[in-house]
């Protein structure tokens, strides 16, 4: 399918189907700020109660959603070690 860059070659139903996407993605984009704000009011709570770095809260989290520990901790030390290795000897 062509891509389309003239408003006058959409029908009214193509028109439509824009407005409504539009729309969802408005919707979407609501939803993702209000998360991203819950979020960030976790992080400072947490931070403030406890005293935790809220970057390592952030990274703890997402390793914990995507279930990717033992692949950070290899890329952790993947970096530990061509970092040591290269720059330590400057």
């Amino acid at each position: 399918m062509a891509v389309v860059t003239n408003v006058s070659a959409l029908s009214e139903e193509d028109k439509k189907k824009v407005r409504l996407c539009v729309r969802e993605l408005n919707d979407s984009m609501l939803r993702s700020s209000a998360e991203r704000e819950l979020q960030k009011e976790a992080l400072k709570i947490v931070a403030a109660e406890v005293g935790v770095d809220k970057k390592l809260v952030r990274r703890m989290a997402k390793a914990y959603f995507k279930s990717n520990f033992t692949s950070e901790v290899e890329a952790n030390t993947a970096f530990e070690e061509f970092y040591s290795k290269i720059l330590k000897t400057v």
